[in-house]
């Protein structure tokens, strides 16, 4: 049985916390090693301002402008077959993909939360052409994926430049999401790595990966 590799990318803090409670096989660390040179993509509405995606929401765009940049996000030149290509072509063995960033905005269709890409003018579902055009063309596919989320009203933090956690929030809630969310991703695209980000913002989350390795 194929292994998911879970790949803990802890930004700002990363320590021992999560590499003591997450045990990834010592072949899985090899293997992605051995890969060495891969595609790192980030990609969403933000696009369309070229601004940072996620960090740049309420900072150099304006959360209302930020949040409704969905509603014209139509990459129509995007080809899946093209970006895997170019990145095989490079001598990359690996891509990733920001399937969900800070801002919440989800490039597959999601049965979870109405905030994704089969709302958009585009519609069709990013990350399943790339998992499927990384399969044909023989790279890995891999998954990234926020554990936080700063248009979810259940998570207390919705910008980064936030000193005050949101009063309102439902963190158990919001786990409840994410979790879903992450589920979908595993079930219908099988990638071959999850990248994980958003540790710092609530450290004793990151224990649910665990949960996830044997799906």
């Amino acid at each position: 049985m194929r292994q998911l590799f879970i790949l803990l990318c802890l930004c700002f803090n990363m320590g021992a916390y999560a590499q003591s409670n997450v045990s990834t096989p010592a072949s899985a660390i090899h293997n992605f090693m051995d890969k060495r040179f891969g595609m790192f993509i980030h990609f969403g509405p933000v696009t369309l301002r070229g601004t940072e995606i996620g960090w740049s929401r309420n900072k150099e765009v304006p959360a209302d402008d930020y949040d409704s940049l969905y509603r014209e996000f139509n990459p129509v030149l995007f080809n899946a077959d093209e970006w895997v290509k170019t990145a095989k072509d490079a001598g990359m063995k690996y891509l990733v993909i920001t399937a969900k960033h800070h801002d919440g905005f989800l490039l597959w269709p999601s049965g979870v939360s109405a905030y994704n890409i089969a709302n958009t003018p585009f519609k069709k579902d990013m990350v399943g052409m790339l998992a499927k055009a990384c399969k044909k063309q023989g790279i890995s596919f891999c998954i990234y994926m926020t554990v936080l989320d700063w248009h979810d009203p259940d998570y207390p933090i919705h910008s980064p430049h936030d000193t005050l956690h949101n009063v309102k929030g439902d963190m158990p809630r919001f786990v409840t999401t994410m979790k879903s969310e992450l589920t979908e991703l595993i079930t219908r695209y099988k990638p071959d790595m999850l990248w994980f980000d958003g540790y710092w913002k609530s450290p004793g989350q990151m224990l649910m990966a665990v949960k996830f390795i044997s799906i």
